[in-house]
């Protein structure tokens, strides 16, 4: 399994494709490796959950809560499912719009 570095298509297309990387890539990782701190005391867990916070804070969702380690996957690929379909029918002609999405795109693959 990889990751798509450069948009071959509909720009919309791949960041979903993206994100379902990334859910598909959480769910395989075993619990030692999501709940494993860096260097500044953050899990993979925590960054998802992170994520998805910011994520939800400017759509319609009030609070994230912090489920289990295991459940970053899911959690990530409804959130951040959501919050792609809500920017792209907002401002489908609008590629400035996806930079919360893309940034945490780029941010959990690096950590993945």
């Amino acid at each position: 399994m990889g990751f798509i570095t450069e948009p071959v298509g509909d720009p919309w297309a791949d960041r979903a494709d993206q994100l379902e990387r990334i859910a598909d890539r959480l769910r395989s990782l075993g619990v030692d490796r999501l709940s494993r701190a860096d260097a500044e005391g953050v899990s993979i867990a925590d960054e998802v959950h992170r994520a998805c916070v910011a994520l939800a804070s400017v759509s319609t969702v009030a609070q994230v809560p912090r489920l289990a380690d295991t459940a970053s996957g899911d959690q990530w690929s409804v959130i951040a499912g959501a919050h792609l379909a809500r920017v792209r029918s907002d401002a489908p002609d609008q590629e400035g719009t996806a930079d919360l999405i893309d940034a945490w795109l780029r941010d959990l693959r690096r950590r993945l």
